[in-house]
């Protein structure tokens, strides 16, 4: 009887022991497989983030550089209207 008791013992501890293997087995292919998706999903966010800031550094150039077309033609502008307008005051000093 001792030798059937620990027969059916080591049977059970064995089944036990393929199962506990299966399931970590299986849980390691699960986990490998979330690791992949987010190395992936980590290398599209860091391309789309590089490209988005090129994007952004060469629409602000573009913005910087119209802004400055701007403020030179504003200033020829307004040096050209103060010689010409005459609602303009004097300055101190007189006339130009």
């Amino acid at each position: 009887m001792a030798v059937r008791t620990t027969a059916v013992a080591a049977a059970v501890l064995t089944a036990a022991v393929a199962v506990y293997a299966l399931a970590q087995a299986r849980r390691t292919r699960v986990l490998s497989r979330q690791l992949a998706r987010e190395r992936v999903s980590h290398r599209l966010t860091s391309g789309c983030l590089v490209r988005d800031l090129d994007v952004f550094r060469r629409r602000l150039g573009q913005a910087m550089a119209q802004q400055a077309v701007l403020a030179a033609a504003g200033l020829v502008l307004d040096d050209a209207l103060s010689d010409h307008d005459p609602m303009t005051p004097p300055m101190e000093g007189g006339p130009r």
